[in-house]
């Protein structure tokens, strides 16, 4: 089995790598973006972004238009790559977890504990919300060019089997996606350490934490799976990915361009099979550890309800710290309204 899920590792990092570094065609172009990423060349939605995204723009600009892209890391951590696109190194990043609330703080009251009960939710909102978070954006000096799905993250414990909110007491827990993250296993009773993202697989490794929330793929892309004897699919929290360049990238391109850019990612919902085909290596990922022998564990009803009750307060408590009051009290309006419809 263990061969098995090493064959499907290598197949997952091993689609689309005959593309070059922006999966473009090789002419003299007018206009070029550098954009980086913590995201391995030919994994998850890289995947999708050259193979389809990225040759559409290409095709429909006559190649005029191009998009480089620095994979894994090669131009730093999330935080590296927000600095460079300040300094007019980067024009763009894709980043995921915490690093979104760095562009975006306000994206942030998506990420609040069981805000979500599925994934159609979270499609309803983006329909009815995208327009305004896509301001929120351009109001902290990023054009939002897609919003897509990380997960609906899985904790995974290298050591303890977690059947109850006690349980998170015996865990050494680590946190890598901010504060309200951290205010969940608070919430639980743990003490979770707060860690930069690329400093979670050694901390993993070498015992420093053995509780973390986490996407499959990125559990699987880091071989963790292999030092993981149990996961938790709670769907404790929704976690968004943004890919996004700086306004003054984006003023710089012509209108049509621009209109290009929306018009293929919103309105042909490339957007929209972006995230599809996230959710299907995520749940590839996650079903092959399972396969592997990593054991799931379904908490029983009395403690996800439990888990909730803990973790509601910290709605109001971190409303108007970490994103505005108004924008959670229009979600729980657009989700009632969706979930009095159904």
């Amino acid at each position: 089995m263990k061969r098995l899920l090493n064959v499907f590792v290598l197949a997952v990092f091993s689609v689309g790598l005959t593309y070059g570094s922006s999966g473009l065609c090789e002419t003299e172009v007018k206009y070029t973006w550098k954009i980086a990423t913590l995201a391995p060349d030919g994994v998850g939605w890289a995947v999708y972004v050259k193979k389809e995204l990225f040759q559409e723009l290409a095709r429909r600009s006559n190649g005029d238009f191009q998009i480089d892209v620095y994979w894994g890391g090669t131009m730093g951590d999330d935080e590296d790559c927000i600095s460079k696109m300040r300094i007019g190194q980067l024009d763009g990043a894709g980043l995921s977890g915490g690093s979104v609330m760095m562009v975006c703080p306000e994206m942030s009251v998506l990420t609040l504990p069981y805000l979500f009960n599925d994934y159609d939710e979270v499609d309803f909102i983006r329909r009815k919300m995208r327009d305004k978070f896509s301001k929120l954006c351009e109001k902290n000096g990023y054009k939002m060019l897609i919003w897509g799905d990380q997960d609906f993250d899985q904790m995974y414990s290298t050591k303890v089997e977690i059947r109850t909110v006690e349980d998170f007491k015996k865990c050494k827990t680590l946190s890598v996606a901010g504060q309200i993250e951290i205010a969940i296993f608070q919430a639980f009773g743990a003490s979770p350490i707060p860690i930069s993202i690329p400093d979670m697989v050694p901390s993993v490794r070498s015992d420093v934490g053995d509780l973390v929330i986490s996407p499959s793929i990125i559990w699987v892309g880091t071989q963790l799976y292999t030092v993981t004897k149990y996961v938790i699919p709670a769907k404790i929290r929704y976690m968004p990915v943004l890919v996004a360049v700086k306004l003054e990238s984006w003023s710089q391109l012509p209108e049509n361009y621009k209109v290009l850019f929306d018009q293929v990612i919103v309105e042909e919902k490339k957007e929209e099979e972006f995230n599809r085909f996230v959710r299907k290596t995520n749940t590839q990922c996650y079903d092959a550890m399972i396969k592997y022998g990593v054991k799931e564990i379904q908490l029983p009803e009395s403690e996800t309800s439990k888990m909730k009750d803990l973790t509601r307060p910290i709605w109001d408590k971190l409303a108007g710290k970490e994103f505005p009051r108004e924008t959670l009290d229009e979600i729980l309006s657009l989700l009632a309204e969706y979930r009095s419809s159904k």
